[in-house]
């Protein structure tokens, strides 16, 4: 259960100035995953054996339940090195302006993020990481009470999976990433 705050220690950058920043002066949006607010924001981890290349739209299956009806998830996905700082590889969200489930209620929800393809090196302590919180500058909140919670319930429901180029093949296969 994680519950809302601005500051969590996640970031998928400054509107506009970071999508800048990236692309034309080759700045990456990075955050140190162990800093995050262990109260606003969860992080999984999967570690990778080798290099690897990510091409395509990564899927967020999500299993969760709100003590409000109105609630917004954001999730990034990280290239994650022995430090555990992450860079960000792609990022989306999910908002429910007024869900029919209700406050309380367990409900399932898909989120696409940003298509990518970006080799990520694999090895002694590198990875991918997935990081949720409430709120992110890029996106309009659907709630910005203090007191809203969101649990993920970690079921057959709940997983990511993010499609690697095959070294070698022209096939692409869509492995899940262990949390």
């Amino acid at each position: 259960t994680i519950s809302f705050a601005r500051a969590t220690g996640i970031s998928a950058g400054i509107p506009i100035v970071g999508e800048v920043l990236q692309v034309y002066v080759d700045k990456r949006i990075t955050s140190n995953l162990l800093l995050a607010s262990r109260a606003h924001a969860i992080w999984y981890y999967g570690r990778l054996e080798r290099e690897t290349r990510l091409c395509g739209t990564p899927e967020l299956s999500l299993d969760i339940s709100s003590n409000a009806a109105r609630w917004q998830i954001v999730a990034y996905l990280f290239a994650v090195d022995w430090k555990d700082e992450g860079t960000l590889l792609s990022h989306g969200s999910i908002t429910c302006w007024n869900c029919t489930a209700g406050a309380g209620g367990r409900q399932r929800r898909r989120v696409e993020l940003r298509t990518l393809c970006e080799d990520v090196q694999g090895g002694f302590g590198r990875g991918l990481g997935l990081a949720l919180n409430l709120y992110s500058d890029l996106y309009e909140p659907a709630n910005t009470d203090d007191g809203l919670r969101v649990t993920f319930h970690y079921s057959d429901g709940f997983g990511l999976r993010v499609p690697e180029v095959l070294t070698g093949s022209r096939e692409d296969l869509a492995t899940p990433l262990v949390v």
